[in-house]
């Protein structure tokens, strides 16, 4: 009897593990920015509720990334290795897109807002 318990609470334990990383995943775009940093400045912060291609070229170095309201894609890049192209979109803020090659990083945010509880006189 004491095993059967014991699978029951291990289920239990795996189903909630299993239900978290399905909400943590699960967790969309809506009203988050991008931001676009190239050589590590941020160049652009861009708002995913419209559809927009962005195109970078500096010395060379192009980037052309893909904004739309479910996520971000790096749609073609003049880097040897295409890692970034192959990543594919990004939905969430967990794992950035990175072009080392051509120093372009593309991270999304939820936007910070302003405090609306302080007073300006």
């Amino acid at each position: 009897m004491k095993a059967r318990h014991w699978l029951i609470l291990l289920g239990g334990i795996l189903l909630a593990g299993i239900l978290a990383l399905f909400f943590l995943f699960s967790f969309k775009s809506a009203g988050m920015v991008a931001e676009i940093y190239q050589d590590g400045t941020l160049v652009r912060t861009i708002d995913l509720k419209e559809h927009q291609e962005i195109r970078l070229n500096k010395d060379g170095k192009e980037n052309i990334i893909l904004i739309e309201p479910d996520g971000v894609t790096m749609q073609s890049a003049n880097c040897p290795d295409k890692l970034c192209v192959k990543q594919g979109k990004i939905q969430n803020g967990i794992y950035p897109i990175v072009c080392l090659p051509n120093k372009v990083v593309i991270e999304l945010k939820v936007p910070k807002k302003s405090h609306p509880d302080t007073i300006s006189r």
